[in-house]
């Protein structure tokens, strides 16, 4: 079976689910002027060109260390957010420098919020990129909001 990185695909930045890219911290250029996203997330730097990218929107910036994951409340209230927004019809880019491991631990964490609880991050590295979700951190983390959710219900 063939892997897949977003970086290597002609589309990168990737639109992986409803109102939702992804990508690297190279990518928020198109991000801004091909899928005309309305709210930034960077997990790490903020790129300084996004005003002269044309971009006028929404930045919610979570810094997350390089490999690193939140602390539960912290990314509750996070993936809360950013479902929010996402209900309310606002495209989100979502990105950090390589776009691999931090990106891929939200997205796994947004798809279980949406309901996909079962093997999310082999979900997100076969959608998005082989390479998401890069640590044991990130891996923990994941394993306990998603029993967090469980555990809602």
């Amino acid at each position: 079976m063939k892997t897949i990185c977003h970086i290597d695909r002609e589309e990168d930045p990737l639109n992986v689910l409803p109102n939702v890219i992804a990508g690297s911290y190279y990518s928020v250029e198109k991000m801004i002027t091909v899928h005309d996203v309305d709210i930034l997330v960077p997990l790490d730097t903020l790129p300084s060109e996004v005003d002269e990218w044309g971009f006028r929107g929404e930045v919610i910036h979570r810094f997350i260390e390089d490999r690193g994951a939140l602390p539960i409340e912290e990314l509750q209230e996070f993936i809360e957010t950013l479902l929010m927004h996402i209900n309310d019809n606002k495209k989100i880019g979502i990105f950090c420098i390589g776009g691999h491991g931090r990106t891929g631990y939200v997205l796994s964490c947004l798809i279980a919020r949406m309901g996909h609880t079962d093997s999310v991050i082999d979900h997100v590295r076969k959608i998005y990129c082989h390479k998401a979700v890069e640590s044991q951190e990130q891996e923990d983390s994941i394993a306990e909001y998603i029993s967090l959710l469980r555990g809602r219900t």
